[in-house]
Protein backbone atom coordinates (compact mmCIF):
# COMPACT_ATOMS: atom_id res chain seq x y z
CA UNK A 1 0.00 0.00 0.00
CA UNK A 2 1.27 3.17 -1.11
CA UNK A 3 2.12 6.12 1.49
CA UNK A 4 0.84 9.35 1.58
CA UNK A 5 3.07 11.20 3.35
CA UNK A 6 1.56 14.36 5.40
CA UNK A 7 5.03 15.83 4.86
CA UNK A 8 8.53 15.46 2.92
CA UNK A 9 11.24 17.54 4.45
CA UNK A 10 15.15 17.73 4.19
CA UNK A 11 18.06 17.20 6.49
CA UNK A 12 21.45 18.84 5.56
CA UNK A 13 24.05 18.33 7.99
CA UNK A 14 25.35 21.82 7.70
CA UNK A 15 24.14 24.46 5.13
CA UNK A 16 25.61 28.30 4.18
CA UNK A 17 24.65 30.87 1.30
CA UNK A 18 26.14 30.27 -1.85
CA UNK A 19 26.70 26.87 -1.03
CA UNK A 20 25.68 24.06 -3.56
CA UNK A 21 24.30 21.46 -1.61
CA UNK A 22 22.20 24.19 0.14
CA UNK A 23 20.86 25.47 -3.17
CA UNK A 24 20.10 22.10 -4.18
CA UNK A 25 17.78 22.03 -1.18
CA UNK A 26 16.29 25.35 -1.42
CA UNK A 27 15.58 23.63 -5.06
CA UNK A 28 14.05 20.33 -4.15
CA UNK A 29 11.54 22.62 -1.86
CA UNK A 30 10.61 24.43 -4.33
CA UNK A 31 9.91 21.48 -6.28
CA UNK A 32 8.02 19.38 -3.44
CA UNK A 33 5.41 22.45 -2.40
CA UNK A 34 5.14 23.07 -6.18
CA UNK A 35 3.63 18.87 -5.64
CA UNK A 36 1.54 20.39 -2.78
CA UNK A 37 3.82 18.94 0.07
CA UNK A 38 4.64 20.61 3.00
CA UNK A 39 8.12 20.86 2.85
CA UNK A 40 10.70 22.37 5.14
CA UNK A 41 14.32 22.42 6.02
CA UNK A 42 16.47 21.30 8.60
CA UNK A 43 20.43 21.73 9.63
CA UNK A 44 22.66 21.15 12.35
CA UNK A 45 24.89 24.61 11.14
CA UNK A 46 22.25 27.51 10.16
CA UNK A 47 24.06 31.01 9.35
CA UNK A 48 22.08 34.15 10.27
CA UNK A 49 21.58 34.47 6.90
CA UNK A 50 19.32 31.88 6.40
CA UNK A 51 17.75 31.41 9.98
CA UNK A 52 14.51 32.70 8.41
CA UNK A 53 14.12 29.68 5.55
CA UNK A 54 16.07 26.66 7.32
CA UNK A 55 15.64 25.60 10.48
CA UNK A 56 17.86 23.83 13.29
CA UNK A 57 17.53 20.00 13.06
CA UNK A 58 16.81 19.89 16.72
CA UNK A 59 13.04 21.20 15.85
CA UNK A 60 12.46 18.83 14.06
CA UNK A 61 9.91 16.10 14.94
CA UNK A 62 10.11 13.18 13.11
CA UNK A 63 7.08 10.97 12.08
CA UNK A 64 6.22 7.38 10.21
CA UNK A 65 4.13 9.17 8.18
CA UNK A 66 6.80 11.11 6.97
CA UNK A 67 9.65 11.26 4.61
CA UNK A 68 12.82 12.66 5.29
CA UNK A 69 15.78 13.40 2.52
CA UNK A 70 18.64 13.24 3.82
CA UNK A 71 21.63 15.42 2.20
CA UNK A 72 25.35 13.54 2.48
CA UNK A 73 28.59 14.89 1.51
CA UNK A 74 31.75 14.75 3.68
CA UNK A 75 31.21 13.57 7.47
CA UNK A 76 29.11 14.59 9.85
CA UNK A 77 28.26 14.34 13.19
CA UNK A 78 24.91 14.40 13.27
CA UNK A 79 24.97 10.80 11.58
CA UNK A 80 23.49 8.84 14.80
CA UNK A 81 20.83 11.57 14.95
CA UNK A 82 19.40 10.68 11.03
CA UNK A 83 19.45 7.13 12.09
CA UNK A 84 17.41 7.73 15.23
CA UNK A 85 14.35 9.27 12.81
CA UNK A 86 11.17 7.49 12.53
CA UNK A 87 10.76 8.79 8.97
CA UNK A 88 10.70 7.09 5.37
CA UNK A 89 14.31 7.82 4.43
CA UNK A 90 16.33 8.87 1.07
CA UNK A 91 19.61 9.92 1.03
CA UNK A 92 20.52 12.46 -1.25
CA UNK A 93 24.50 11.86 -2.39
CA UNK A 94 26.17 14.94 -3.31
CA UNK A 95 30.20 13.29 -3.29
CA UNK A 96 32.85 13.53 -1.08
CA UNK A 97 36.43 14.47 -2.48
CA UNK A 98 38.76 11.69 -2.48
CA UNK A 99 41.11 12.19 0.70
CA UNK A 100 44.05 11.94 -0.86
CA UNK A 101 43.29 15.35 -2.46
CA UNK A 102 43.78 16.89 1.30
CA UNK A 103 47.08 16.90 2.99
CA UNK A 104 47.71 13.95 5.68
CA UNK A 105 46.22 15.08 9.55
CA UNK A 106 43.96 18.24 7.57
CA UNK A 107 40.64 19.16 9.13
CA UNK A 108 39.73 18.26 5.57
CA UNK A 109 41.04 14.73 4.68
CA UNK A 110 39.41 13.50 8.05
CA UNK A 111 35.93 14.70 7.42
CA UNK A 112 36.60 13.32 3.50
CA UNK A 113 37.36 9.76 5.39
CA UNK A 114 34.48 9.66 7.83
CA UNK A 115 31.83 10.70 4.98
CA UNK A 116 32.98 8.13 3.16
CA UNK A 117 32.78 5.60 6.16
CA UNK A 118 29.09 6.74 6.58
CA UNK A 119 28.55 6.47 2.85
CA UNK A 120 29.73 2.67 3.64
CA UNK A 121 27.73 1.80 6.08
CA UNK A 122 24.54 3.64 5.71
CA UNK A 123 22.43 1.99 3.19
CA UNK A 124 20.24 -0.32 5.01
CA UNK A 125 18.84 2.74 7.00
CA UNK A 126 17.18 4.00 3.52
CA UNK A 127 14.60 2.83 1.45
CA UNK A 128 16.89 4.79 -1.93
CA UNK A 129 19.03 7.02 -2.96
CA UNK A 130 19.46 9.42 -5.19
CA UNK A 131 22.82 10.68 -6.63
CA UNK A 132 22.29 14.22 -7.98
CA UNK A 133 25.22 13.06 -10.74
CA UNK A 134 25.76 9.80 -13.03
CA UNK A 135 29.43 9.76 -11.46
CA UNK A 136 27.70 10.07 -7.50
CA UNK A 137 24.96 7.38 -8.52
CA UNK A 138 27.63 4.83 -9.40
CA UNK A 139 29.26 4.72 -6.28
CA UNK A 140 26.17 4.69 -4.47
CA UNK A 141 25.63 1.57 -5.96
CA UNK A 142 28.90 0.41 -5.16
CA UNK A 143 27.77 0.79 -1.62
CA UNK A 144 25.22 -1.36 -1.90
CA UNK A 145 22.11 1.38 -1.70
CA UNK A 146 18.95 0.42 -3.81
CA UNK A 147 16.87 1.41 -6.17
CA UNK A 148 19.21 4.36 -7.17
CA UNK A 149 18.45 6.74 -9.17
CA UNK A 150 20.23 10.19 -10.63
CA UNK A 151 18.50 13.52 -10.45
CA UNK A 152 20.30 16.43 -10.59
CA UNK A 153 18.87 18.67 -8.38
CA UNK A 154 20.87 21.33 -7.60
CA UNK A 155 20.48 24.23 -10.47
CA UNK A 156 17.97 26.41 -10.37
CA UNK A 157 17.84 28.32 -13.58
CA UNK A 158 15.21 30.60 -13.05
CA UNK A 159 16.54 31.94 -10.21
CA UNK A 160 20.35 31.95 -11.72
CA UNK A 161 18.82 33.86 -14.94
CA UNK A 162 16.65 36.31 -12.48
CA UNK A 163 18.95 37.25 -9.66
CA UNK A 164 20.22 40.21 -9.16
CA UNK A 165 23.92 40.90 -10.29
CA UNK A 166 26.42 43.38 -8.92
CA UNK A 167 26.66 45.97 -11.83
CA UNK A 168 29.66 47.53 -10.75
CA UNK A 169 31.36 43.74 -11.34
CA UNK A 170 30.40 43.75 -14.75
CA UNK A 171 31.21 47.49 -15.78
CA UNK A 172 35.21 46.89 -14.37
CA UNK A 173 35.12 44.15 -16.74
CA UNK A 174 33.81 45.67 -19.78
CA UNK A 175 37.15 46.63 -21.59
CA UNK A 176 38.54 42.81 -21.61
CA UNK A 177 38.23 39.20 -22.71
CA UNK A 178 37.45 37.34 -19.43
CA UNK A 179 38.54 33.71 -18.23
CA UNK A 180 36.38 32.61 -15.25
CA UNK A 181 37.07 30.09 -12.51
CA UNK A 182 34.76 29.58 -9.97
CA UNK A 183 35.58 27.08 -7.00
CA UNK A 184 37.82 27.05 -3.41
CA UNK A 185 41.19 27.61 -3.52
CA UNK A 186 42.05 24.36 -2.60
CA UNK A 187 44.71 22.24 -4.28
CA UNK A 188 42.38 19.82 -6.04
CA UNK A 189 40.63 22.68 -8.07
CA UNK A 190 44.38 23.06 -9.96
CA UNK A 191 43.96 27.17 -10.26
CA UNK A 192 47.50 27.18 -10.43
CA UNK A 193 47.28 25.37 -13.97
CA UNK A 194 44.61 28.40 -14.97
CA UNK A 195 47.26 30.66 -14.29
CA UNK A 196 49.86 28.87 -16.79
CA UNK A 197 47.05 28.50 -19.23
CA UNK A 198 46.18 32.18 -18.88
CA UNK A 199 50.06 32.57 -19.36
CA UNK A 200 49.71 30.69 -22.86
CA UNK A 201 46.68 32.64 -23.70
CA UNK A 202 48.31 36.01 -23.07
CA UNK A 203 50.97 35.36 -25.70
CA UNK A 204 48.39 34.31 -28.21
CA UNK A 205 45.97 36.85 -27.85
CA UNK A 206 46.94 40.83 -28.04
CA UNK A 207 43.95 41.97 -26.82
CA UNK A 208 43.47 43.18 -22.73
CA UNK A 209 42.50 39.72 -20.91
CA UNK A 210 41.98 38.90 -17.28
CA UNK A 211 41.62 36.63 -15.71
CA UNK A 212 39.30 35.86 -12.63
CA UNK A 213 39.54 32.93 -9.72
CA UNK A 214 36.43 33.42 -7.73
CA UNK A 215 36.00 30.65 -4.64
CA UNK A 216 36.90 30.71 -0.91
CA UNK A 217 40.06 30.21 0.26
CA UNK A 218 40.39 25.88 2.34
CA UNK A 219 44.16 26.39 1.81
CA UNK A 220 46.27 29.35 2.69
CA UNK A 221 49.31 27.41 1.70
CA UNK A 222 47.66 26.71 -2.07
CA UNK A 223 46.89 30.73 -2.13
CA UNK A 224 50.19 31.50 -1.52
CA UNK A 225 51.36 29.24 -3.82
CA UNK A 226 49.02 30.63 -6.66
CA UNK A 227 50.21 34.24 -5.51
CA UNK A 228 53.81 33.08 -6.25
CA UNK A 229 52.71 31.93 -9.61
CA UNK A 230 50.50 35.03 -10.91
CA UNK A 231 54.31 37.12 -9.51
CA UNK A 232 56.11 34.43 -11.35
CA UNK A 233 54.52 35.25 -14.85
CA UNK A 234 54.28 38.75 -14.32
CA UNK A 235 50.49 39.09 -14.12
CA UNK A 236 49.71 41.06 -11.14
CA UNK A 237 47.39 42.90 -12.86
CA UNK A 238 45.46 40.16 -14.91
CA UNK A 239 44.47 37.70 -12.91
CA UNK A 240 41.87 38.27 -10.12
CA UNK A 241 41.60 36.72 -6.48
CA UNK A 242 38.60 38.38 -4.89
CA UNK A 243 37.92 35.47 -2.59
CA UNK A 244 34.40 34.16 -1.56
CA UNK A 245 31.93 37.00 -3.05
CA UNK A 246 28.24 37.69 -2.38
CA UNK A 247 25.69 36.13 -4.58
CA UNK A 248 25.32 39.20 -6.30
CA UNK A 249 29.06 39.77 -7.08
CA UNK A 250 29.32 36.00 -8.58
CA UNK A 251 26.48 36.49 -11.19
CA UNK A 252 28.15 39.74 -12.22
CA UNK A 253 31.43 38.11 -12.81
CA UNK A 254 29.34 34.90 -14.73
CA UNK A 255 27.30 38.15 -16.31
CA UNK A 256 31.35 39.81 -17.18
CA UNK A 257 32.85 36.04 -18.12
CA UNK A 258 33.54 35.17 -22.14
CA UNK A 259 34.81 31.94 -21.19
CA UNK A 260 34.49 29.47 -18.21
CA UNK A 261 37.82 27.23 -17.97
CA UNK A 262 38.12 24.36 -15.74
CA UNK A 263 40.96 21.98 -15.05
CA UNK A 264 39.73 20.60 -11.88
CA UNK A 265 41.03 17.45 -11.02
CA UNK A 266 37.59 16.21 -9.46
CA UNK A 267 33.99 17.71 -9.69
CA UNK A 268 31.16 15.53 -8.35
CA UNK A 269 28.85 17.50 -10.27
CA UNK A 270 30.24 20.76 -11.45
CA UNK A 271 28.04 23.43 -11.04
CA UNK A 272 29.42 26.47 -11.99
CA UNK A 273 29.91 24.37 -15.10
CA UNK A 274 25.97 24.94 -15.46
CA UNK A 275 25.74 27.94 -13.99
CA UNK A 276 27.45 29.60 -16.57
CA UNK A 277 26.00 28.37 -19.55
CA UNK A 278 23.08 30.35 -18.23
CA UNK A 279 24.60 33.01 -19.13
CA UNK A 280 25.77 32.10 -22.06
CA UNK A 281 29.32 31.77 -21.53
CA UNK A 282 31.17 29.07 -23.25
CA UNK A 283 32.84 26.28 -21.28
CA UNK A 284 35.99 24.97 -21.57
CA UNK A 285 36.78 21.85 -19.21
CA UNK A 286 39.51 19.25 -18.62
CA UNK A 287 37.93 15.95 -18.73
CA UNK A 288 37.88 14.65 -15.29
CA UNK A 289 35.16 12.55 -12.36
CA UNK A 290 31.88 13.92 -13.62
CA UNK A 291 32.61 16.68 -15.99
CA UNK A 292 31.73 14.97 -19.00
CA UNK A 293 28.18 13.78 -17.53
CA UNK A 294 27.74 17.21 -17.16
CA UNK A 295 28.40 19.45 -20.46
CA UNK A 296 26.65 16.30 -21.83
CA UNK A 297 27.40 17.18 -25.81
CA UNK A 298 28.00 21.05 -25.08
CA UNK A 299 30.63 22.48 -24.23
CA UNK A 300 34.06 21.40 -24.91
CA UNK A 301 35.90 18.83 -23.42
CA UNK A 302 39.43 18.00 -23.17
CA UNK A 303 40.65 14.89 -22.38
CA UNK A 304 44.39 15.74 -21.86
CA UNK A 305 45.91 18.57 -20.04
CA UNK A 306 47.73 20.41 -23.11
CA UNK A 307 47.61 24.15 -22.35
CA UNK A 308 49.21 25.56 -25.43
CA UNK A 309 45.90 23.51 -27.39
CA UNK A 310 43.75 25.18 -24.89
CA UNK A 311 44.75 28.63 -25.41
CA UNK A 312 44.45 28.13 -28.91
CA UNK A 313 41.04 26.89 -28.46
CA UNK A 314 40.41 30.21 -25.91
CA UNK A 315 41.72 32.63 -28.81
CA UNK A 316 39.53 31.27 -31.29
CA UNK A 317 36.18 31.78 -29.32
CA UNK A 318 37.72 35.18 -28.73
CA UNK A 319 37.99 36.09 -32.49
CA UNK A 320 35.46 33.94 -34.25
CA UNK A 321 32.09 34.28 -33.73
CA UNK A 322 30.13 31.18 -35.38
CA UNK A 323 32.47 28.77 -33.12
CA UNK A 324 31.76 30.46 -30.67
CA UNK A 325 27.87 30.72 -31.47
CA UNK A 326 27.96 26.87 -32.27
CA UNK A 327 29.00 25.85 -29.03
CA UNK A 328 26.75 28.54 -27.06
CA UNK A 329 23.71 25.96 -29.30
CA UNK A 330 25.00 23.41 -27.86
CA UNK A 331 24.80 24.38 -24.16
CA UNK A 332 21.81 25.93 -24.53
CA UNK A 333 20.05 22.34 -25.29
CA UNK A 334 22.45 21.19 -22.55
CA UNK A 335 20.27 23.15 -20.12
CA UNK A 336 17.34 21.44 -20.93
CA UNK A 337 18.36 18.33 -18.84
CA UNK A 338 18.10 20.74 -16.14
CA UNK A 339 14.65 22.65 -16.33
CA UNK A 340 12.43 22.82 -13.21
CA UNK A 341 9.51 20.73 -15.24
CA UNK A 342 12.14 18.13 -16.18
CA UNK A 343 13.20 18.16 -12.62
CA UNK A 344 10.18 17.70 -11.04
CA UNK A 345 9.03 14.94 -13.16
CA UNK A 346 12.11 12.77 -12.74
CA UNK A 347 11.40 13.41 -8.72
CA UNK A 348 7.91 12.15 -8.83
CA UNK A 349 8.75 9.10 -10.88
CA UNK A 350 11.01 8.11 -8.03
CA UNK A 351 8.51 8.78 -5.51
CA UNK A 352 6.35 6.40 -7.25
CA UNK A 353 8.84 3.78 -7.86
CA UNK A 354 9.14 3.67 -4.23
CA UNK A 355 5.01 3.51 -3.15
CA UNK A 356 5.29 7.08 -1.72
CA UNK A 357 1.83 8.96 -3.41
CA UNK A 358 2.44 12.24 -5.04
CA UNK A 359 -0.92 14.63 -5.09
CA UNK A 360 -2.18 15.52 -8.30
CA UNK A 361 -0.35 18.67 -9.63
CA UNK A 362 -4.59 19.84 -10.25
CA UNK A 363 -5.23 20.16 -6.77
CA UNK A 364 -2.27 22.18 -5.92
CA UNK A 365 -3.72 26.45 -6.63
CA UNK A 366 -0.28 27.61 -5.10
CA UNK A 367 2.21 25.82 -7.56
CA UNK A 368 4.73 28.43 -9.12
CA UNK A 369 5.01 29.32 -12.36
CA UNK A 370 7.85 27.63 -14.45
CA UNK A 371 9.17 30.16 -16.36
CA UNK A 372 12.41 28.66 -16.03
CA UNK A 373 10.61 25.81 -18.42
CA UNK A 374 9.54 28.78 -20.76
CA UNK A 375 11.39 28.24 -24.26
CA UNK A 376 13.29 31.05 -25.29
CA UNK A 377 11.63 34.19 -27.43
CA UNK A 378 13.07 33.74 -30.99
CA UNK A 379 13.28 37.62 -31.52
CA UNK A 380 13.59 40.31 -28.90
CA UNK A 381 13.60 44.02 -30.77
CA UNK A 382 15.50 46.44 -28.28
CA UNK A 383 15.22 50.41 -28.23
CA UNK A 384 11.99 52.93 -27.92
CA UNK A 385 8.64 51.77 -29.39
CA UNK A 386 6.57 53.81 -27.12
CA UNK A 387 6.30 57.35 -28.82
CA UNK A 388 5.76 58.43 -32.71
CA UNK A 389 10.17 59.22 -32.71
CA UNK A 390 10.71 57.16 -35.84
CA UNK A 391 13.16 54.46 -34.79
CA UNK A 392 10.21 53.69 -31.84
CA UNK A 393 7.48 53.62 -34.60
CA UNK A 394 9.98 50.55 -36.70
CA UNK A 395 10.36 48.86 -33.45
CA UNK A 396 6.66 48.38 -32.57
CA UNK A 397 5.82 47.88 -36.25
CA UNK A 398 8.86 45.53 -36.90
CA UNK A 399 7.79 43.80 -33.56
CA UNK A 400 4.14 43.43 -34.50
CA UNK A 401 4.66 41.92 -37.96
CA UNK A 402 7.21 39.22 -36.69
CA UNK A 403 4.05 38.67 -34.35
CA UNK A 404 1.69 38.17 -36.74
CA UNK A 405 3.90 35.55 -38.66
CA UNK A 406 3.75 33.66 -35.95
CA UNK A 407 7.24 34.15 -34.35
CA UNK A 408 7.70 34.64 -30.74
CA UNK A 409 8.88 38.43 -30.07
CA UNK A 410 9.44 40.15 -26.98
CA UNK A 411 9.80 44.20 -27.14
CA UNK A 412 13.09 45.88 -24.30
CA UNK A 413 12.67 49.28 -23.61
CA UNK A 414 16.17 50.95 -24.34
CA UNK A 415 18.02 54.00 -25.40
CA UNK A 416 21.70 54.55 -26.27
CA UNK A 417 22.20 55.61 -22.67
CA UNK A 418 20.70 52.83 -21.21
CA UNK A 419 17.09 51.35 -20.21
CA UNK A 420 13.90 52.92 -19.25
CA UNK A 421 10.43 52.52 -18.48
CA UNK A 422 8.20 52.89 -21.20
CA UNK A 423 5.26 55.22 -21.10
CA UNK A 424 2.17 53.76 -19.10
CA UNK A 425 -0.15 56.02 -20.77
CA UNK A 426 1.30 54.51 -24.09
CA UNK A 427 0.75 50.87 -22.78
CA UNK A 428 -2.60 51.24 -22.22
CA UNK A 429 -4.04 52.39 -25.24
CA UNK A 430 -1.97 49.56 -27.18
CA UNK A 431 -2.38 46.20 -25.15
CA UNK A 432 -0.97 44.60 -28.52
CA UNK A 433 1.90 46.15 -27.87
CA UNK A 434 1.92 46.19 -24.18
CA UNK A 435 1.83 42.37 -24.52
CA UNK A 436 4.72 42.24 -26.38
CA UNK A 437 6.70 44.36 -23.85
CA UNK A 438 5.48 42.02 -20.74
CA UNK A 439 7.31 38.87 -22.58
CA UNK A 440 10.89 40.53 -21.85
CA UNK A 441 10.31 38.73 -18.68
CA UNK A 442 11.13 35.49 -19.80
CA UNK A 443 14.43 34.66 -18.13
CA UNK A 444 15.91 32.75 -21.12
CA UNK A 445 18.30 34.62 -23.51
CA UNK A 446 16.46 35.45 -26.47
CA UNK A 447 17.31 33.49 -29.77
CA UNK A 448 17.70 36.50 -31.83
CA UNK A 449 18.48 40.28 -30.48
CA UNK A 450 17.38 43.15 -33.28
CA UNK A 451 18.80 46.51 -31.33
CA UNK A 452 17.62 49.89 -32.93
CA UNK A 453 18.47 52.73 -30.84
CA UNK A 454 20.71 56.19 -30.78
CA UNK A 455 23.38 56.19 -30.02
CA UNK A 456 24.20 52.47 -30.66
CA UNK A 457 25.26 50.36 -27.42
CA UNK A 458 26.66 46.55 -28.12
CA UNK A 459 28.03 45.76 -24.76
CA UNK A 460 25.05 44.12 -22.93
CA UNK A 461 23.29 42.57 -25.73
CA UNK A 462 22.38 38.44 -24.98
CA UNK A 463 21.17 36.95 -27.92
CA UNK A 464 22.71 34.22 -29.76
CA UNK A 465 22.32 36.15 -33.12
CA UNK A 466 23.10 40.27 -33.08
CA UNK A 467 21.97 42.62 -34.87
CA UNK A 468 22.34 46.32 -34.90
CA UNK A 469 20.96 49.54 -36.33
CA UNK A 470 18.19 48.89 -38.81
CA UNK A 471 17.70 52.34 -38.93
CA UNK A 472 14.27 53.56 -40.66
CA UNK A 473 15.42 57.02 -41.53
CA UNK A 474 15.50 58.77 -44.73
CA UNK A 475 19.17 59.24 -45.04
CA UNK A 476 19.66 55.59 -44.53
CA UNK A 477 19.67 54.43 -47.87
Amino acid sequence: MALIPTAIHQFCPSCDVGDGITNGALLTRKILQSLGFRSEIFSGEVPADLQDIIRNYRDYRSQPDQVLLVHHSMGTTTWDWVGQQDAVKILVYHNITPAEFFPEGSHMRQFAELGRKQLADGAARFVGAIGDSAYNSAELIDCRYAPVVTIPLLVDLEKNLTAPWDADTVWRHQQTFNLLFVGRIIENKQQHELIELFSHFKRMYRLPAKLMLVGGVNSIDYENRLRACIAEHRLHNDVELPGKVSSEQLYGYYRAADVFVCLSEHEGFGMPLIEAMCFDTPVVALDTSNVSHTLGASGILFTEKRLPEMAACLKLLAEHREFRRRVIRSQRRNLQRFTFETLRGQLVNFLSQLDIAVPSPRSNASSPRDSAATAPMQYQIEGPFDSSYSLALVNRELALALHQAGQTVALHSTEGPGDFPPDPDFLNAHPDVAALWRNRQNPWPPKTVIRNLYPPRVNDMRGLTRILGIYGWEEST
